[in-house]
């Protein structure tokens, strides 16, 4: 291949030193070459095929400054005031290709959350190492899948008396247990058995007086959080319940062995009864300031929770004195948020009413940030309807994924002001409620189209 061929010729041109963080396989010579600026993406990552002597086109991502080339190499120049540099530094990286499906898992209703198991479920019959998923229904049902089977669910939960807003996994002393919370006011902690064949109720929390809208379970699992549309936030204490869960099962045990047939039955009879008093409790701690519904909360370390609301305010709470120490006002209502990972763990991603995504830097004070873009990271027109949900992929430093009311799930890069990829072929036919990365390739997203899909992005 000639340089100079390379998409239309141009007289004028400029040095460029490719640099990429990719493997050694991928690398070449950092040495300046003569270029056309009318060269785009396409045309770069032919020059880069070319010297590495690949026989198929690979495309690559390139960027300058940190940000991505969406235009000609000279309009790039233009837009970073760079057109009086003779040398120029363009960096390279694998961009993300089509997303794959690998099926959809049906349901009866809206499916309002899904949250997948982040580590093997260990002792499972049939099988010693395997995924799982848990999803959350607007027919009131909870459901546990296999992903590698699509025909049924393992397990259906039967427990609440609305639609289920919110489901979380939780674990404690190699014991499986599932948070549920929903539209009738109630949180219901449920112990999963390791063959997944049987459930049992361990706990009921109350204290909201609306709609349950989101749970985060904290970093150590000792304590969980619930969000409300009353605008509440709850702090409950999870490990002492599960302690008295197992304190319970070894009184049962050891009552079961008494030869004295009446306080046997008795003792059953107090066991096995369901009491209002006894499964319900109270919370341990509340967080005062939003007015609104409080659409989303995640722990952050243990000492920390984040909160969004339709109020259009993002929080950072300190758990022990229990009031906010972080406050960012946004243009308008929150339906969702991330936290970054890694080096990025100062950035907060928001997502809108407005079909936006916005990108915060927790550093910056809040009124800085109102300053519309000079300290806010970024704003993009994501979606063309509401977006209420967003993901921050696994082990990767820039890539994270949207859904929105449009039907559609996108995967950015957090340097773009464009999608990476986005599902095209495993489309769902109403708007998408929710999604979670099952790992770093494996993606699910649940809809109001009564399905959650799956798709393999690499």
């Amino acid at each position: 291949m000639n340089i100079e061929e390379t998409e239309n010729s141009s007289s004028e041109t400029v040095q460029v030193i490719f640099k990429t963080k990719l493997p050694p396989k991928y690398q070449v010579p950092e040495t300046p070459i003569d270029l056309p600026l009318n060269l785009s993406r396409f045309g770069l990552s032919e020059i880069i095929t070319h010297l590495l002597g690949l026989e198929e086109t690979k495309i690559f991502e390139f960027l300058l400054q940190n940000e991505f080339l969406r235009s000609s190499l000279g309009e790039m120049l233009l837009k970073l005031e760079l057109t009086g540099e003779k040398i120029i530094e363009l960096e390279y990286t694998n961009s993300l290709s089509a997303p794959e499906p690998l099926g959809q898992y049906n349901h009866d209703d809206w499916v309002s959350s899904v949250h997948c198991i982040k580590r093997k479920m260990i002792n499972i019959k049939n099988s010693k190492e395997a995924n799982f998923f848990v999803t959350g229904c607007y027919d009131s049902f909870v459901r546990i899948w296999d992903i590698a089977d699509q025909s049924a669910p393992k397990i259906v939960i039967k427990g609440h008396s609305n639609a289920v807003k919110s489901v979380k996994w939780a674990k404690k002393d190699c014991n499986e247990y599932v948070l549920s919370g929903g539209m009738d006011q109630r949180i219901i902690l449920w112990k999963i058995d390791h063959n997944l064949k049987m459930y049992s109720l361990v706990k009921e929390f109350q204290g909201h007086v609306s709609s349950i809208e989101s749970i985060s379970v904290s970093p150590n699992e000792k304590y969980f959080s619930s969000s409300s549309y009353d605008g509440s936030v709850l702090i409950w204490d999870l490990d002492s319940v599960i302690a008295k869960e197992k304190e319970k099962e070894i009184e049962k045990e050891t009552e079961i062995t008494k030869e004295d047939n009446e306080k046997k039955t008795k003792r059953k009879r107090v066991l096995n009864k369901f009491e209002t008093e006894s499964t319900i409790l109270p919370p341990r701690g509340q967080l005062k300031g939003h007015k609104q519904k409080v659409t989303c909360l995640k722990w952050k370390e243990q000492e920390f929770i984040y909160t969004s609301s339709t109020d259009h305010c993002l929080r950072k709470f300190d758990i022990e004195k229990g009031i906010a120490v972080w406050e960012q006002r946004t243009p308008n209502s929150i339906l969702s948020f991330e936290l970054g990972e890694n080096s990025k763990k100062n950035y907060i991603i928001s997502a809108h009413t407005d079909s936006a995504i916005r990108i915060w830097d927790e550093r910056v004070s809040s009124k800085e940030q109102e300053n519309d873009g000079l300290s806010r990271l970024s704003s993009i027109k994501a979606h063309k309807n509401w977006v209420p949900s967003i993901s921050w992929r696994p082990k990767s430093q820039f890539h994270f994924a949207s859904c929105g009311y449009d039907n559609s799930v996108k995967i950015w890069d957090f340097r773009s002001q464009t999608p990476s990829t986005m599902i095209t072929k495993n489309k769902h036919t109403d708007k998408v409620l929710m999604i979670d990365w099952n790992d770093s390739n494996t993606l699910l997203s649940a809809s109001a189209d009564k399905k959650v899909k799956i798709n393999k992005i690499i």
